[in-house]
């Protein structure tokens, strides 16, 4: 799963699809989420390295558009990914890890990915889960 924020949305939207449409393939569920953020979900996908590929390829895109109702400004795609199963099993689980991904991103300075990862500690150690994002 990964999911996406623009610092623009509405005007561009048309523009941003036929971007996402070109990139991901059809067995992929591309969907507006509200806003400015987006979500795109990659079914029968076994590889992170294509997930990987294919927003890096997004964000090259969407960084060569021209936009004329944003005066010159470009668009930037920020966004943060999590790969079943290993980051969830179902919809929800994957959409709050890919989410914390992405907010990673956005305190990086926004404009790339990030992809969930979550390190288990042995408990009876009495030490704590902790989150680790790559970059």
């Amino acid at each position: 799963m990964i999911y996406m924020d623009t610092l623009q949305g509405t005007k561009s939207c048309t523009n941003l699809v036929k971007c996402f449409m070109s990139i991901f393939v059809k067995e992929t569920f591309v969907g507006r989420i509200g806003g400015d953020e987006f979500v795109v979900f990659m079914r029968k996908n076994g590889s992170r390295e294509v997930a990987v590929s294919r927003i890096e390829s997004l964000i090259k895109k969407v960084e060569e558009l021209s936009f004329t109702e944003m005066n010159g400004k470009n668009i930037t795609i920020s966004a943060g990914m999590a790969f079943a199963p290993e980051h969830g099993t179902g919809y929800l689980d994957l959409y709050k890890n890919a989410d914390t991904a992405l907010y990673k991103t956005k305190q990086n300075g926004r404009d790339g990915y990030n992809i969930y990862e979550e390190v288990k500690k042995i408990k009876d150690k009495g030490e704590r889960k902790r989150l680790c994002l790559l970059e």
